[in-house]
């Protein structure tokens, strides 16, 4: 009898337990069970490791927004009736599994009871592999409080898996900690900078209806900056990518701010926010026009203020080697990207990942600076990108060049104008002033820069406090120009023209225009202009400049 109620015990057990992999249609179907959602839940809120990347209203909201171009996989594990397990991914064309919501979700992980936790992600990449023979599988980031004994036995499961540990920097909210960071004389001067300017203003975005109306503002900004520091664009190549932070903005999942300076926009973050916690990973920016004031460091500062008025515990910084990370970093943290794949494919991985400590060592043995091995990693980058775009030039692009080069270099000219004896017509040119929607229209054929060098010139000369003039026309930029103010005189200097040649029949009325609104900024009778380019010297004397030995301008 007792044999008996052991054998019922066991089959009782084994009927309790359910493991399932739902993919593609089937997902969808788990997807719209009410019950499945609420078991999602709870879990979600009992598991220690869970981040808001792994909640269900997170996790959703990013599969229906790129229902038609993701394919869903989930893993379920139930014992005794409860759901004790969960991993949710998304294949990829190429063939790859990633974690749902890919890099939109900075920390993608399962979640588990802690008991069941290593039972269920070792039968889960078991299952995978089943299911797609070989695939190759990438969960990034993991954190550092997630259960990974696991990973150290012995078995097939072993010898496919590499994990890399990356620093997760953190900033600790302490107010006290902050109003000492934003009282350094640096950031202090820089401050009251911005207040002399304006009305200087740390704003909550709390309405739907704000957010919704500054995101194309700050998605401008934000990649505007990316292309600048990693020539990469984001909302431009993601039309899907607003919708879908509108619809966590509607959930509360976002905590949004932005730093005015006379109602302009200079600084902003939209981070993801659950369990105590603020993400960096979201929308991040500053406006280029004031980065010579620091505007993100300032506002990081803020805005940790107040978090901790809200009662928040961590602005987490996030995984990643940009510096100022460090700066604001209070404490450290480990995260893991864990990749699986073939036997082969790990030894592989191995092998690069020895050669990339290497090369590690040897430029931190070196350094001069911090940052250098960054610095030598975008060099390469921009190496390759100009080869791509040389490489997409037509032939008329190659013969300018070779006649250019066979032509002694022009030397810079100077040229000069009195404003107040023109007669000014910009027949229907509208310039606008500081528009960086107008850079990211740059074209990029047929001309000698690439788009990351021209908007990485561009983000030098708003750090030099230079003003760009521009004029756009059917989604491509035309004409532009800087304007410099000269160091102990009133009268500015144009330079760094840039006109492609569909924009040349336009340039005369274009420069008309810049003299007109800057005779009227300025007040001033004269304007300078420089330029080696014989085509923008003949159209700033078409319109009255005139040239001169330069004296002036020493």
């Amino acid at each position: 009898m007792q044999i008996e109620s052991i054998n019922a015990a066991v089959v009782q057990a084994v009927r309790t337990y359910e493991f399932n992999i739902h993919t593609g249609e089937g997902a969808w179907r788990l997807l719209g069970k009410e019950a499945f959602l609420n078991e999602w839940d709870a879990l979600y809120e009992t598991c220690p490791w869970a981040t808001v990347f792994q909640s269900r209203p997170f996790v959703t909201a990013w599969y229906h927004t790129y229902r038609e171009v993701c394919f869903p996989v989930l893993l379920t594990q139930y014992e005794g009736g409860r759901l004790t397990g969960l991993l949710t991914l998304t294949r990829k064309q190429k063939g790859l599994l990633t974690g749902a919501g890919e890099s939109q979700a900075e920390y993608q992980v399962w979640l588990a009871t802690e008991a069941a936790s290593d039972a269920f992600i070792k039968k889960a990449l078991f299952e995978i592999d089943k299911h797609w023979p070989g695939i190759k599988t990438i969960i990034k980031y993991i954190p550092g409080n997630t259960p990974m004994k696991w990973l150290g036995e012995e078995g097939a499961l072993s010898r496919r898996c590499v994990l890399n540990e990356v620093q997760q920097p953190l900033l600790k909210i302490d107010t006290a900690h902050l109003e000492k960071e934003l009282k350094k004389k640096n950031r202090k001067e820089k401050l009251n900078r911005l207040k002399r300017i304006g009305d200087t203003k740390l704003e909550r975005i709390t309405d739907a209806a704000v957010f919704a109306s500054i995101l194309d503002e700050l998605a401008l900004q934000y990649d505007f900056r990316k292309l600048v520091m990693h020539n990469r664009v984001f909302f431009l190549d993601d039309p899907l990518r607003k919708k879908f932070l509108l619809s966590l903005f509607e959930q509360g999942l976002l905590h949004t701010t932005v730093l005015k300076v006379n109602e302009e926009i200079i600084a902003s973050n939209v981070g993801a926010t659950g369990k105590g916690w603020v993400h960096l990973q979201g929308v991040n920016t500053h406006a280029p026009t004031h980065a010579k004031y620091s505007p993100g460091i300032l506002h990081f500062l803020l805005m940790g203020k107040l978090m901790a008025e809200e009662g928040i515990a961590i602005f987490d910084l996030t995984p990643g080697s940009e510096p100022y990370k460090d700066q604001l970093a209070t404490d450290h943290t480990l995260a893991y990207v864990l990749h699986i794949g073939s036997p082969l494919s790990r030894v592989m991985k191995r092998i690069n990942q020895v050669l990339v400590e290497q090369v590690k060592k040897v430029a931190q043995g070196k350094r001069s600076k911090p940052g250098v091995l960054l610095e030598n990693k975008k060099r390469v980058s921009r190496m390759k990108d100009k080869i791509k775009h040389l490489l997409k030039q037509p032939p008329s692009f190659y013969l300018k060049n070779a006649v250019g080069a066979i032509r002694k270099k022009p030397l810079e000219r100077q040229y000069v104008v009195d404003v107040d004896r023109l007669v000014l017509t910009a027949n229907g040119v509208s310039i606008q002033r500081n528009s960086i929607r107008d850079l990211l229209y740059y074209e990029t054929k047929g001309a000698e820069k690439t788009r990351w060098e021209f908007l990485e010139e561009a983000m030098l000369r708003f750090e030099a406090g230079q003003v760009l003039y521009s004029f756009s026309k059917d989604g491509r930029l035309l004409c532009s120009v800087w304007l410099k103010e000269q160091q102990g005189t009133t009268s500015p200097v144009l330079q760094g023209f840039y006109c492609p040649q569909s924009g040349q029949s336009w340039l005369p009325s274009f420069l008309q225009a810049v003299i007109q609104t800057i005779a009227l900024q300025f007040q001033t009778s004269r304007l300078y202009a420089q330029t080696q380019d014989s085509m923008i010297g003949k159209a700033l004397e078409v319109v009255g400049f005139k040239e001169t030995d330069g004296l002036e301008l020493s």
